[in-house]
């Protein structure tokens, strides 16, 4: 043999030891990629056990926990009402607290009265009957004749008592609380 025919043979000897050797690779490659593949496709098309297969009548209690696909929710009506008649129940008693203009009113409506009555009470024209029906046609007062002549028979000093002692009393009352809890 000569040299080149030496040198092609060696060279051809590589080049198929080199050949096999990438076919080699690539086939290992190619293996991996499809085992690969497979186990991903085997992962992701799996479900969980009893996933379609879980059959239960209405009624039936299952034997292991059933979880939802998704989230889902249910507001029960009965038991939203419990729970505002409980949070309603536990909330204080208010009432409103423009009581000072209340008060003011009525005070002022009680001088309006008195400032009536003691008209009644000094017209020296009128008579008694007179009086008295004056007395019992007052709006917001809600009298009895027998009250009416007592309150006419009063003295000008019990009058003058009565007088001052009315706004006081009425105010001492508004300022107390009118609520379930006191009264009758």
């Amino acid at each position: 043999m000569t040299r080149s025919t030496a040198g092609s043979t060696s060279l051809l000897r590589a080049w198929r030891k080199l050949r096999g050797t990438a076919w080699r690779q690539i086939l290992l490659v190619g293996t991996m990629l499809a085992s690969v593949s497979i186990v991903l496709v085997v992962l992701l098309a799996w479900q969980a056990p009893y996933g379609s297969r879980l059959q239960l009548e209405t009624g039936e209690v299952a034997n292991f926990n059933v979880v939802a696909p998704r989230r889902i929710t249910y507001e029960s009506a009965v038991q939203l009402e419990r729970a505002q008649e409980r949070a309603a129940q536990t909330v204080p008693d208010q009432y409103d607290t423009q009581e000072a203009v209340v008060r003011r009113q009525q005070l002022n409506r009680a001088r309006q009265v008195l400032e009536t009555i003691s008209a009644v009470r000094a017209d020296a024209t009128a008579t008694l009957a007179e009086k008295t029906d004056r007395l019992l046609s007052i709006e917001d007062l809600d009298l009895s004749a027998e009250v009416a002549v007592g309150i006419l028979s009063l003295s000008d000093a019990e009058w003058q008592a009565v007088e001052r002692e009315t706004p006081l009393a009425l105010d001492r009352v508004m300022r107390d609380e009118i609520s379930e809890s006191n009264h009758p």
